[in-house]
């Protein structure tokens, strides 16, 4: 008989998992046991992930497309996950985009919706679940971010400015924050 995973029993929702870090991250998980809910914009290509991944490391893969840039999109996307009775133990806020360009001539509506995916949807899925991980006093929340939270860079201000910088004090375990 084979040695328990870490994660056995768990389940890991991962944002932005149909490539990058995402997709690393998630396969990260796996391998520790923890079962996938991997979302991303990529229909196809997250389904492909999820194949891939339960298959390689023995766990159940779900797969959604969301496009958690629009409004209320967090609470659609844990409206399905009750529905379906999958509970989350494991938040992981990947989902995000960058854009370069001089400010004043770069689209505003692509600014915005950096704004809405990389800040908005992280505050209203971290919301969503961490009252939930503090009831079950276990779990936690992992927050991505750029290093270009701690830097200016030319022509990416707006990228740069919804990374959040997490050297002052980050999100903690949910059994450690009481």
């Amino acid at each position: 008989m084979g040695a328990r995973r870490i994660g056995e029993g768990q389940t890991a929702l991962v944002t932005g998992a149909s490539g990058g870090i995402g997709l690393e991250l998630a396969r990260c998980f796996a391998k520790d046991g923890y079962n996938l809910v991997v979302v991303a914009r990529s229909a196809d290509t997250l389904v492909n992930v999820a194949a891939d991944l339960a298959g390689e490391c023995q766990v159940d893969a779900v797969a959604i497309a969301c496009d958690l840039g629009r409004p209320d999109a967090g609470a659609t996307l844990a409206a399905e996950l009750d529905a379906r009775g999958i509970a989350i133990d494991v938040l992981v806020n990947n989902a995000a985009y960058g854009m370069a360009g001089a400010f004043t001539v770069t689209d505003r509506q692509a600014q915005l919706g950096m704004v809405d995916l990389n800040m908005r949807a992280l505050v209203e899925l971290t919301h969503i679940y961490w009252s939930r991980l503090l009831a079950k006093n276990k779990g936690g929340v992992l927050n991505v971010a750029s290093t270009g939270a701690f830097q200016p860079v030319p022509l990416m201000a707006v990228y740069c400015a919804t990374n959040p910088d997490y050297s002052r004090g980050g999100v903690k375990l949910a059994a450690d924050a009481a």
